[in-house]
């Protein structure tokens, strides 16, 4: 030990506390909504690629319907 320097801990205050919590509550707000985006974007996609082949006379028109029930 160096003489004349200590190291005290001190308990975290409330305010330290509270970012602590709001830190974690803004990463799972954050990868929810990142997880949510994907899901969207992956079903419109997949609905739009659908419209698409119906047009195109590939599939049925309630074959598009039901993959893309499917997804939810």
């Amino acid at each position: 030990m160096i003489p004349g320097f200590t190291t005290t801990y001190s308990k975290p205050s409330a305010a330290d506390k509270m970012i602590g919590t709001a830190q974690k509550v803004f990463v799972v707000a954050g990868l929810v909504g990142h997880i949510l985006t994907h899901s969207m974007s992956a079903r419109r996609l997949r609905s739009q690629k659908n419209r698409e082949m119906e047009e195109k006379g590939q599939i049925r028109a309630s074959e598009g319907k039901a993959a893309a029930a499917s997804i939810h």
